[in-house]
């Protein structure tokens, strides 16, 4: 599995010359088929923390909430 290089240079994780700067990568398994990749510097938040799965969450209560 490969990350776009231009995604991590938009958010700020290559050297000038274009290496990962020292960064640390967690995979974990979500569901069946699916992981959560991602990075982190010293600590890695519980991933029921982290603002994007939150923001997933919501958005399927707010979903079955309209059926």
């Amino acid at each position: 599995m490969t990350i776009p290089k231009r995604d991590l240079e938009r958010d700020g994780l290559v050297d000038d010359d274009g290496t990962p700067a020292g960064v640390h990568l967690t995979a974990e398994r979500f569901d069946e088929r699916a992981y959560v990749v991602r990075i982190y510097d010293d600590d890695i938040h519980e991933l029921h923390e982290c603002e994007a799965i939150q923001r997933v969450a919501a958005e399927r209560v707010l979903v079955d909430n309209s059926e």
